[in-house]
């Protein structure tokens, strides 16, 4: 009677000690890679920033590289600017609504337990 319930606890520490033991691999891991690895990783992925919200006047990549080697005069070694799309964003969201739309159709059609598909 109590052997899975103390199965179950032996398990769960098992798998928590383990998980404790690949974090501890993990962090020694990143470290060396992070700290040893010029050779292999370019230098300037460590440094990798992501900004969002910029003031229109800044939204192409020349101009938001110009701002920020203002701030910090040759340290940026590159500047992208993703675009926002919003006419596929609104094509995606009326995409997503014909699917749900859809899919309802279905449920109810086979909810309702009919074999013959209606013709429009």
């Amino acid at each position: 009677m109590w052997a899975p319930f103390v199965c179950a606890y032996l398990f769960t520490f098992v798998f928590l000690y383990l998980i404790h033991k690949e974090y501890e691999n993990f962090i020694v891991m990143r470290k060396k890679y992070i700290h040893g690895a010029h050779d292999i990783v370019p230098l300037q992925t460590k440094y990798t920033v992501q900004v969002e919200n910029i003031p229109d006047e800044y939204r192409s990549s020349q101009k938001l590289y110009e701002a920020f080697n203002s701030l910090f005069p040759g340290d940026v070694l590159f500047a992208h600017v993703i675009c926002e799309t919003p006419e596929l964003d609104k094509l995606v969201a009326e995409r997503d609504s014909v699917r749900d739309q859809l899919e309802k159709a279905i449920a109810v059609f086979e909810g309702n337990g009919r074999t013959h598909r209606p013709l429009l």
